[in-house]
């Protein structure tokens, strides 16, 4: 998924995150659940409240052009 930010995902941050989601949302297949904004939102919540951006440097490289 792509929202201009990157935010990494690790396999830790899965549990959580479906524990974010809808149970109506688990019956559907994989490709429903990825592609509703719901996931991407739980994602972020995830990542913000965990300490995985801690763990992020920015690089601004358009000097290098």
């Amino acid at each position: 998924m792509t929202a201009g930010a990157i935010i990494p995902f690790e396999i830790e941050m899965l549990d959580p995150v479906c524990r974010l989601l809808p149970q109506n949302l688990g019956n559907s297949r994989l490709s429903r659940i990825v592609d509703d904004r719901r996931f991407a939102e739980a994602v972020y919540k995830v990542a913000l409240a965990g300490s995985v951006m801690d763990r992020m440097g920015y690089f601004d490289d358009r000097g290098r052009l």
